[in-house]
């Protein structure tokens, strides 16, 4: 089912959210903005239910914590919980919490606004992240 420029590709994705963010205009893709973002979280319901609607359904990947039994995967955004990777290079939270950039800087020169998924929780957070930081991102079609 797609449902719109968030729904999951069918197409392969590596060679696209490989590329940097310069040559994805020439698959027509690019990174969400911090807006774009928004706009998806207040569409399903606000940040504070809008976590159960992304994370993948069921407890594959994300586990048999408690507050998954809601997970419904409604937006058809599949989010899995791939951790991230530290500005040190250390990687951390596989398996509890999924984290994706935005294309849209914090106001400093170091930092950039992005979303988070939590195995425990219900809500999509809004943080941002040192930009030397290594999340997963999604890429929209333009």
């Amino acid at each position: 089912k797609d449902t719109g420029h968030w729904s999951k590709s069918t197409e392969r994705c590596n060679p696209i959210c490989n590329a940097t963010a310069s040559t994805l205009h020439g698959f027509r893709r690019h990174i969400p903005s911090d807006g774009e973002w928004t706009v998806l979280t207040t569409f399903l319901g606000g940040e504070g239910i809008a976590g159960d609607k992304m994370k993948e359904n069921g407890t594959m990947h994300w586990g048999s914590h408690p507050a998954n039994a809601y997970t419904t995967n409604s937006s058809g955004f599949t989010g899995l919980p791939g951790g991230y990777r530290n500005w040190f290079g250390t990687f951390s939270d596989n398996y509890y919490r999924g984290y994706w950039w935005s294309s849209t800087g914090d106001g400093t020169t170091t930092d950039a606004w992005a979303r988070q998924l939590y195995y425990d929780v219900s809500y999509s957070k809004r943080n941002n992240y040192d930009k030397r930081c290594g999340f997963s991102v999604r890429c929209l079609r333009n």
